[in-house]
């Protein structure tokens, strides 16, 4: 892993759960004697509670969760020529497949939901992901495996080099210039789909949002199950959390997208 990737993932480890509960608590036993010892302590406690509830993972996915569900009707009527998977991390050395790298959950939940879009359309499917840091084959090509062994769907291309979101972005702007693409959809989790449609709209990529695995409430009521803390809604909201950290780093450095975040045919809410 180079020093950069290095460094982002130590960052990223120390300003998310559960290593943000870890550096509070240090604050906290290194102040006890005082006040700010003591309310570091409760503070820590409170998000420990609240980020573990489902109310926090609703709440914070009303933010995000903002590109509804896509049929294979709205795709036709807008023009749509190609899926794109941005993929999301991998299994590395999975011993129940002889030690060799596969996908993570994340991604295949991405390619899966490819698969049901490609077979309800037709449309082909393009995988983007590198390496990352890490050793072994570029994360595209693990989706390639997947998708052709296990779904027997041949994809259109793949783009190999990228390391993050972005240059998910930057890749694929070539690679579908070369290939004459114009309007794609973008197939992520429905939390990641506000930055992925960024940096393509940025990298001058014309997509549309076809988002999957919405952990939000979309009938927007709580119950008081909502309350009850869950290692699942700890998950879900650390999560949350990273996309909002990364929207807002993405945004620092390459500024607003104007006129608008809402592709066309898609509505900004619920």
């Amino acid at each position: 892993m180079s020093g950069d990737l290095a460094l982002r993932a130590v960052l990223k480890a120390l300003a998310l759960p559960p290593g943000l509960f870890v550096v509070l608590l240090l604050l906290a036993v290194m102040a006890w004697h005082s006040f700010l010892g003591r309310f570091l302590a409760v503070l820590t406690a409170a998000l420990i509670y609240l980020l573990s509830t489902g109310f926090a993972v609703g709440w914070l996915a009303l933010g995000l969760e903002v590109y509804p569900p896509v049929t294979a009707a709205q795709l036709r009527e807008q023009g749509v020529q190609a899926l794109v998977v941005l993929m999301a991390g991998r299994q590395t050395g999975a011993p129940e497949y002889g030690g060799r790298d596969t996908v993570s959950r994340f991604s295949m939940d991405r390619i899966a939901y490819a698969v049901e879009l490609h077979r309800r359309t037709g449309l082909p499917i393009i995988l983007s992901g590198g390496r990352a840091g890490a050793d072994g084959p570029p994360l595209a090509e693990l989706g390639r495996e997947v998708l052709e062994g296990l779904f027997d769907v041949q994809p259109l291309a793949v783009e190999v080099e990228s390391a993050n979101t972005w240059e998910n972005a930057t890749g694929l702007a070539a690679l579908l210039a070369e290939r004459r693409i114009g309007r794609v959809a973008a197939v992520t989790h429905a939390w990641h789909m506000r930055r992925a449609l960024y940096s393509l709209q940025l990298a001058g990529i014309d997509a549309v949002a076809a988002p999957t695995y919405f952990v939000g409430d979309t009938d927007g009521e709580f119950s008081w199950r909502d309350w009850l803390p869950s290692i699942n809604a700890l998950h879900d909201s650390t999560h949350l959390l990273h996309e909002y950290l990364g929207g807002w780093w993405y945004r620092a450095w390459h500024g607003p997208l104007a006129p608008t975040e809402t592709p066309r045919g898609h509505s900004a809410a619920r």
